[in-house]
């Protein structure tokens, strides 16, 4: 069965995360600095890989702004309450990699160009999600979700009919099966 993550257990892991200790790091007045700006569905946001270490993520988004102290998370953003990246780690490798924007804004600004490769990203219109990944499904008025490799999964939520949230994640047991 493909790993899933209900709304509200994704919203308590997100509190949780944040709720840890956060240690400031270096970071620039951009979200993210990445050396890609593909998004591939299932495997990588930007150059980053699910299963990547700390190292391979700041080289290829640069430094967070923010980590817990035990590097489980870490944050890029901006600043306060704008469009922000999350990237959670377990045992070491990257599990979960989250673009997210203001429904309002979008900003597109600080998230521009990252997209997949057929154009899909942050602050598009969500109605043409199923004809462009006939795979995915919705799972609610709100969640679309497309199956990815080994357990994994690429969600985009939306708001007001734009895509607010995108988050390519798998479970931790099968790290090794991404390839």
């Amino acid at each position: 069965m493909p790993f899933r993550l209900a709304a509200a257990t994704a919203l308590a892991a997100a509190a949780l995360s944040i709720a840890a200790p956060l240690t400031a790091t270096a970071g620039t007045s951009a979200i993210i600095a990445p050396s890609s700006k593909l998004i591939v569905v299932g495997r990588s946001v930007a150059g980053l890989k699910l299963g990547a270490e700390y190292g391979a993520m700041v080289k290829a988004w640069g430094a967070p702004k923010r980590c817990a102290a035990d590097r489980s998370t870490c944050l890029y953003y901006a600043r306060a309450g704008s469009a922000h990246a999350v990237v959670r780690f377990t045992k070491g490798a990257v599990t979960t990699l989250e673009l997210a924007a203001d429904p309002k804004s979008h900003q597109a600004g600080t998230l521009s160009g990252i997209r997949d490769e057929i154009g899909v990203r942050v602050g598009l219109k969500s109605r043409d999600l199923a004809a462009a990944y006939p795979a995915g499904s919705w799972h609610s008025s709100s969640v679309f979700v497309i199956p990815g490799p080994a357990h994994g999964e690429t969600v985009f939520e939306s708001t007001k009919g734009k895509i607010t949230t995108l988050m390519v994640r798998v479970a931790p047991d099968y790290l090794a099966s991404i390839g």
